[in-house]
C-alpha cells in the first residue's frame, strides 16, 4: 500500500511542477498571494485548531497536522481547473496554487515532524537542523541535476531522433522516479527531490501547449490516483471506527473555515467579488498529499499521537 501511495505522489509532484510554467507568475498575484500569505495562514489556523480541539495532541504534533493538511490535490481539482465557464484568471490561480502549494508545505512538515520527535524524544536541538539540512539540502541538489540533466536528455533525444515519442514519454516518468530513487538512500527527501525536478524540468524544457510529451505521465498519475483511493478505502473503516466528535469538529472546520479563512486574507485587497472569493475559498480538496504524510507519521515517526493526527488527517481526507 506504501509504495503504491509513494509512487502515486511521486509522479504527481513531478508533473504538477513541471507544468507550471514561470512565466504566469508575472502575469497575476493571485498564486503569489494565495501561496505566499494563505497557504502559510491555512497552516497557522490548521495547527491552532488541532491544539485547541484535539487535547490528546503535543504542541508540534498540532503543528504537523496543520501542515499535513493545508495542500490541495491537484488531481481532484482538474474538473475546475479545466472547465471553461470558470473564469480564466481563478482556474489559472488554482492550478498554480496546487502544482506548487505541496512542495511548498512537505519542508515545513518535515521541520514540524523532526522538532516534534525531538520534544517527545528529549534529543539535542542540533539533531533537528542536520536532518533538516539532509533531507531538505540534498533533496534540492538531486532535483535540480535530475530536471536538469533530464531536460537536456529528452530535448537531444526529440531533436536527433535517438529516441521514438513514446520512450520519451516513459523517460519522463523515470526522472520522476530516478528523482525519489537517488536522493532517498542519500538521505533527502525523494518526494522534494520529485516535486524539484519537475520544477526544474519544465523551466529548462520548453515545449508547445499541444505538446503529447507529457500525456503519458499525466495519464498514469490520474490511474495511480484512482488506485490510492481504492487504497484509501481500506483505511478508512478503522478511523470510522474511532471516531470522535472532535475529530469531526475538526475536519468540518478545516475545510469549511481554516482555507476559507486564509483565503479571505490573502485575497483583501486584490478587488475580487465576494462569490470569486467564496470559490476560491470552498475550493480546496485534500487528498493524496495528506495520505502519503499520513502514512510517513505512522509508520516512520512514533509520535505518540500518530494514531489520533491519523484518523484527524484521514477523516477529513474523507469528508473533503
Amino acid at each position: 500500500i506504501s509504495l503504491v501511495l509513494t509512487g502515486t505522489l511521486v509522479i504527481v509532484l513531478f508533473t504538477d511542477a513541471s507544468a507550471i510554467n514561470s512565466s504566469n507568475w508575472r502575469d497575476d498575484v493571485l498564486p503569489a498571494r494565495l501561496l505566499g500569505i494563505g497557504l502559510p495562514l491555512a497552516i497557522g489556523l490548521g495547527w491552532l485548531l488541532a491544539a485547541v480541539l484535539l487535547g490528546a495532541l503535543e504542541f508540534w504534533e498540532a503543528a504537523v497536522l496543520g501542515a499535513m493538511l493545508a495542500p490541495t490535490d491537484a488531481a481532484l481539482g482538474k474538473a475546475v481547473v479545466s472547465n471553461e465557464r470558470v473564469p480564466r484568471r481563478i482556474r489559472q490561480a488554482l492550478n498554480i496554487e496546487s502544482g506548487l502549494n505541496d512542495g511548498i508545505a512537505l519542508p515545513l512538515f518535515i521541520v514540524f515532524l523532526e522538532t516534534a520527535m525531538v520534544a517527545e524524544e528529549s534529543l539535542a536541538i542540533s539533531e533537528v537542523f542536520v536532518t533538516l539540512f539532509e533531507q531538505v539540502g540534498i533533496a534540492l541538489l538531486v532535483g535540480i541535476a535530475v530536471g536538469w540533466i533530464g531536460a537536456l536528455a529528452i530535448a537531444w533525444g526529440r531533436s536527433s531522433g535517438a529516441a521514438l515519442g513514446y520512450w520519451l514519454e516513459i523517460g519522463l516518468v523515470s526522472l520522476a522516479v530516478a528523482a525519489y530513487a537517488i536522493a532517498t538512500p542519500l538521505g533527502g527527501s525523494g518526494f522534494i527531490a520529485a516535486w524539484v525536478a519537475g520544477y526544474v524540468f519544465g523551466t529548462r524544457f520548453v515545449s508547445a501547449g499541444d505538446d503529447p510529451l507529457p500525456e503519458f505521465a499525466e495519464a498514469l498519475g490520474d490511474l495511480l490516483t484512482m488506485v490510492s483511493f481504492v487504497v484509501f478505502g481500506i483505511f478508512l473503516g478503522p478511523v470510522l471506527v474511532d471516531l470522535t466528535w472532535q475529530i469531526v469538529v475538526f475536519g468540518v472546520l478545516s475545510l469549511a473555515a481554516v482555507r476559507m479563512i486564509a483565503v479571505a486574507v490573502a485575497l483583501l485587497g486584490a478587488k475580487m467579488r465576494w462569490q470569486s472569493v467564496v470559490y476560491i475559498g470552498w475550493f480546496g480538496p485534500r487528498g493524496l498529499a495528506t495520505m502519503i504524510l499520513t502514512i510517513e507519521v505512522v509508520d516512520e515517526s512514533g509520535l505518540t499521537g500518530a494514531s489520533t493526527i491519523a484518523d484527524a488527517a484521514l477523516f477529513t481526507v474523507a469528508l473533503s
